[in-house]
């Protein structure tokens, strides 16, 4: 089974080309606008296997949480592929990617997460394959109490949670303020973000499990409003007092 997966959802760019989730070629590029640097990467990656569009059996995306203007550019591209060819899509979870292993450690305390601003972030828990709390934008200081909260009625309230994703684990996992308010343990991951052989295993397993979709049912899925949005329902807000 033939994959091409793509995620634009943050400030790195990933494309994977992957058979039976192993991976067959990847780019991972930065710096530069998605919209620009997308098609030239998924052309490299077909290039430097010598498959073609028409080998793929589906499309896969990541359709969020993170960047609006990301989730739009791959979810466009990727309906359009799938459209083009005739085939199906999968929907992928930004941080289950990032979370994403074969085994995890029955015991072992994750969070994928990604910056979300003013203190708050895209989450998401998991205690071995079990999802402690969901996909979310939460305040930082609301979700680790409820995380610690989730975990002392597993009898873990002292457990060492790793963090992992952009910037922000390393940042919260060193926050004194937050530290004081709970009695976890944070580490920050190693890697920022993830392997591309995490997008093409999950990309798999998705497509194993039969949720191929229609083009037209790959849907973004966005976990705040935009600032714009915010702006208005505030300032109508204001005008009604």
């Amino acid at each position: 089974m033939l994959i091409l997966s793509m995620d634009t959802t943050t400030p790195e760019l990933f494309v994977v080309l992957a058979e039976d989730g192993r991976v067959l070629a990847s780019r991972r590029t930065s710096g530069q606008t998605h919209m620009t640097t997308l098609m030239p990467s998924l052309d490299e990656v077909l290039e430097e296997t010598g498959k073609s569009l028409d080998q793929v059996d589906y499309f896969a995306c990541c359709v969020g949480p993170g960047s609006y203007t990301g989730i739009r550019i791959g979810v466009a591209a990727a309906q359009a592929l799938a459209i083009s060819e005739n085939k199906a899509c999968l929907a992928l979870d930004t941080l289950d990617v990032i979370a994403y292993e074969d085994k995890p450690e029955i015991e072992w305390v994750r969070v994928p997460l990604l910056d979300a601003r003013n203190r708050r972030v895209y989450a998401k828990a998991f205690l071995g394959d079990e999802v402690l709390i969901p996909t979310g934008v939460y305040g930082v200081d609301d979700f680790f109490s409820a995380l610690e909260q989730a975990l002392k009625e597993k009898g873990m309230a002292e457990a060492t949670v790793t963090l992992m994703g952009d910037e922000a684990s390393g940042n919260y996992a060193e926050d004194s303020a937050l530290q004081e308010k709970i009695t976890l343990h944070l580490e920050a991951s190693e890697k920022t973000y993830y392997e591309p052989r995490q997008m093409a295993q999950l990309a798999e397993q998705a497509a194993r499990q039969g949720l191929g979709l229609d083009p037209a049912e790959l849907l973004p899925r966005y976990y705040q409003k935009t600032q714009a949005e915010r702006e208005r329902l505030e300032k109508t807000d204001h005008d009604r007092v």
